[in-house]
């Protein structure tokens, strides 16, 4: 996320707070998309091409995955609404029930967030625990650019959250879709960085 803005029907004297409706309806009509956080909208800005391929691979794993069966893959310009005061652009999310709204993701099962240097901090801290109010959400998906490094929140029985980092030769599981991918597959045609392993940590 990036640069706060005044969409053209926000009233500037009420400094650049905005209602849900009017951001809602601001969306329909913006050549730039803004993600919500509590009133105030921010821009987003452009992806490179690592974070592109990236999406482009997820998107045909996960598509060929879900061939036949009740889920439906969904890029980056549909939104979701975790909570009644945030609306997001996910990198990429799935869903398994009939999508309704034409802007809105319904209920979606996995929501996927390809890490950049700007909106890392964003995307671990209160991306997680808004995403992670979604009663339909079975996993959230952190991937990193620069290397084969995934990290992965999944819902658990009683609604524990559990954290599973992984790396190019490993399987990442996913059980809103039932299917397992090569991590590796992930970064087909993207440069990385010479590969590490730190020590195993869970962030907080």
């Amino acid at each position: 996320m990036s640069d706060e803005y005044t969409p053209p029907m926000a009233d500037p004297a009420r400094e650049l707070f905005v209602t849900v409706e009017e951001y809602l309806e601001g969306e329909k009509v913006s050549s730039v998309r803004h993600e919500y956080v509590d009133g105030r909208v921010f821009a987003m800005g452009g992806a490179s091409l690592a974070h592109t391929r990236i999406i482009r691979n997820l998107v045909v794993l996960l598509d060929r995955a879900s061939q036949g069966g009740p889920c439906e893959v969904l890029q980056q310009d549909m939104k979701v609404h975790p909570d009644e005061g945030s609306y997001y652009y996910p990198d990429l999310s799935v869903t398994r029930v009939e999508q309704r709204d034409p802007y809105v993701v319904t209920a979606p099962c996995l929501v996927v967030e390809v890490l950049s240097p700007s909106t890392e901090a964003v995307d671990r801290g209160e991306k997680l625990q808004r995403y992670r109010r979604l009663p339909s959400l079975e996993a959230y998906v952190l991937v990193s650019q620069d290397r084969a490094h995934v990290e992965v929140y999944r819902r658990g029985a009683g609604g524990v959250w559990t954290y599973e980092e992984l790396f190019e030769d490993e399987a990442l599981a996913l059980p809103c879709l039932g299917v397992t991918l090569d991590v590796g597959a992930i970064y087909d045609r993207v440069e990385l960085a010479p590969r590490t392993r730190p020590s195993p940590t869970e962030p907080a």
